[in-house]
């Protein structure tokens, strides 16, 4: 039986985010917030790139961009320049898109 797991992530400026890491068979989700700082959301999608290319997986940002649409399409907009600007060469280099 899968045990619930809890993740801490510490960010400057005094920042703690912690989640709980439901597990499915193989498959864990993780969900992380991170506070709308244009240069934090840049330091996170560099993060979540290089994670991917390293393990060689595709990845895919999801937002609910209903409710705070400035906010989750900050997100989305800088996802999308850093991709193209630095790692959408190496996606496809590599075959991962």
């Amino acid at each position: 039986m899968p045990v619930p797991t809890t993740l801490s992530i510490f960010l400057a400026p005094a920042t703690i985010i912690t989640r709980h890491l439901p597990r499915s068979g193989n498959t864990s989700q993780l969900q992380c917030r991170l506070p709308p700082h244009r240069q934090s959301i840049y330091a996170f999608a560099e993060a979540s790139m290089n994670i991917a290319y390293q393990k060689k997986w595709p990845l895919y940002l999801s937002t609910k961009n209903t409710i705070l649409k400035k906010y989750d399409g900050r997100f989305k907009d800088i996802f999308q320049e850093v991709y193209e600007a630095k790692w959408k060469s190496k996606f496809e280099a590599t075959g991962i898109w």
